[in-house]
Formats: structure tokens, C-alpha cells, sequence
């Protein structure tokens, strides 16, 4: 998620977890934005995955940065908590999911409808259209994912 835009920027479900995954989401996460491996940081609670040393060694290999909440903490990213919990509690959200084939549809359909027609408090636009809107006060020279410094 573009903490900025509140973007979805990636997203990936399957029935592993495995380095080649990651490395897949991650490079193609840094193409579409437009930015390198070394701009994207990954957030994610203290849980036993998310702290491991083969994870941590996996995200030095990508150049990615970590960044992990604190203990006992449980909204140190409410942006990215706030996108779950529209994720999982919307009335289309079903009881359960028979195939990954169902999940990644339903994931297709939830995300295109979050970046593109779903209002945050960015006034009330949509993610998509936040981007475009500051994207078109910028330079022509800019690059066309610029985001402002700080």
C-alpha cells in the first residue's frame, strides 16, 4: 500500500510462501510504480514468518526494507489495518474459499474496486484518481510515478 495515495500497489495470494513468490510480487510491485527494489518497504506484524532470519535474509538479497511492528502493538500501520478490515468485512466477503482460483478472482474484484472507486479520507477521491490529480499539477519533464519528498 502507497501510504501516500493509500494505493494498493501489490498483492498476492497462493497456497505457499516461498522466496521466488516474494521476489515476483516485490519486482513486479517496483516496475509498475516505477521505483526501485530499495524504495519499497514491507510491513507486517512480530509474527514468527515475518522475523525470521530467512526473511530478513530474503529482503537484504532484494534490497527491500522491513519495517515490523512493535510488540504488543496492534495498529502500528492503521493504514494497512484499515484496508484489511474493508477487505474482510465487506458484505462480499464469503464464509470460505474453495479454490485458489476463487480467492485471486475475489481479490481481482475487491482491489480494482479499492484503488479505483473506493473513497479514504484523501478527500473523498479514490486512490487512483489522488495520483492522477497531483500527477497532472507536475512538470512534463517528471517522472510519471513522482512522489513528493518526505
Amino acid at each position: 500500500m502507497d501510504l501516500w495515495s493509500r494505493k494498493a500497489v501489490g498483492w498476492c495470494v497462493d497456497v505457499e510462501e516461498t522466496a521466488q513468490i516474494a521476489r515476483q510480487l516485490i519486482d513486479t510491485i517496483a516496475a509498475r510504480e516505477g521505483i526501485a527494489r530499495h524504495q519499497v518497504t514491507v510491513h507486517s506484524d512480530r509474527g514468527a514468518q515475518m522475523t525470521s532470519g530467512m526473511l530478513a535474509d530474503l529482503y537484504d538479497t532484494l534490497g527491500v526494507r522491513r519495517s515490523l511492528s512493535r510488540p504488543r502493538v496492534s495498529n502500528d500501520n492503521p493504514h494497512a489495518e484499515a484496508a484489511f478490515k474493508t477487505l474482510k468485512y465487506r458484505p462480499d466477503w464469503p464464509k470460505k474459499f474453495e479454490t485458489l482460483d476463487e480467492v485471486t478472482a475475489h481479490c481481482e474484484q475487491f482491489f480494482g474496486w479499492y484503488n479505483n472507486e473506493h473513497h479514504s479520507a484523501l478527500g473523498y477521491v479514490p486512490p487512483v484518481e489522488f495520483e492522477a490529480a497531483w500527477a497532472a499539477t507536475q512538470p512534463a519533464n517528471e517522472p510519471a510515478v513522482a512522489y513528493p519528498a518526505g
